[in-house]
């Protein structure tokens, strides 16, 4: 069996979270949410398993989060909805870009 380290704890509880939000956004009938959540969530869980897959998981999370905002905006949903997924989205890609640029070449 393999031991978890301590960092890895926020990112498992997170993962569970969101797909236990996944879950209840399916059970009220929200296919968008639901699809969403449940990538952001098996996202979280992949970092557990692979912690140099973080600015890759980070940006594609961020990228999906803007193309999401702008589906939403289509459809008109609330603006302060889009607006925060947006900036959510905009802070998530340059931050996983920002992780990628200064991360250690591996050994």
């Amino acid at each position: 069996m393999v031991g978890l380290d301590r960092w890895q704890y926020p990112w498992i509880i997170m993962g569970v979270v969101v797909l236990g939000l996944s879950g209840i956004g399916g059970y009220l009938g929200y296919p968008i949410a639901t699809i969403f959540a449940f990538v952001v969530g098996v996202g979280f869980l992949s970092i557990v398993i692979n912690p140099r897959a973080y600015p890759i998981v980070i940006t594609g999370i961020g990228i999906l989060s803007v193309a999401l905002s702008g589906l939403l905006l289509v459809w008109e949903w609330s603006l302060l909805t889009v607006v925060i997924l947006a900036l959510v989205g905009i802070g998530a890609v340059v931050r996983g870009v920002h992780t990628y640029l200064n991360m250690e070449p591996e050994q």
